[in-house]
């Protein structure tokens, strides 16, 4: 189980966490959210951070970013 975190602001406010079952929920709600938002983290059960958008890029993790130049 994850949660998604929509930032209006990098590092400020966010909007209240949608719950992800599976990696490609996460990978299609970060594609969706990447574009609105500043920032865009999804943590997993024990709320660390295992994605991370950032200006409408993933930079975390390193696998994820790579895809982002292909």
């Amino acid at each position: 189980m994850f949660s998604g975190y929509c930032f209006v602001e990098k590092n400020g406010w966010h909007c209240p966490p949608v719950r992800l079952n599976s990696a490609e929920e996460v990978w299609s709600y970060v594609q969706l959210q990447k574009r609105i938002f500043s920032e865009v983290r999804i943590t997993d059960a024990d709320d660390f951070i295992v994605v991370q958008a950032l200006e409408g890029k993933v930079v975390f993790p390193p696998e994820w970013a790579q895809l982002e130049t292909q």
